[in-house]
């Protein structure tokens, strides 16, 4: 059985909002889970995960510049950790 430090894992940059919108989309067709579904498991609006995912059909122009919770809730809901990172970090430390 493998410890905690022992584990492997993947880490995704996704740098632009276009980009977490696109990692958004594939993991509800990998999931086989609803936008409302998704939605209720981040305790977020319907119409914020939607225009986040860039699926807001007649609700106008998608999310742009999200907040850093919505961000947070919308991945942990999905079951991932956030690292935030600038340009200028040197690096990442995980506890």
């Amino acid at each position: 059985m493998k410890t905690a430090s022992q584990e492997s894992k993947t880490i995704y940059r996704l740098p632009t909002q276009e980009r977490r919108a696109q990692f958004i989309r594939k993991e509800l067709r990998r999931a086989g889970i609803s936008v409302k579904d998704l939605a209720d498991a981040a305790d977020l609006n319907y119409q914020t995960v939607a225009k986040y995912a860039d699926l807001c059909g007649n609700w106008g122009t998608a999310t742009v510049d999200p907040r850093t919770d919505t961000t947070r809730k919308i991945f942990n809901a999905l079951g991932y950790d956030l690292c935030f990172t600038s340009r200028e970090s040197k690096g990442v430390i995980e506890l």
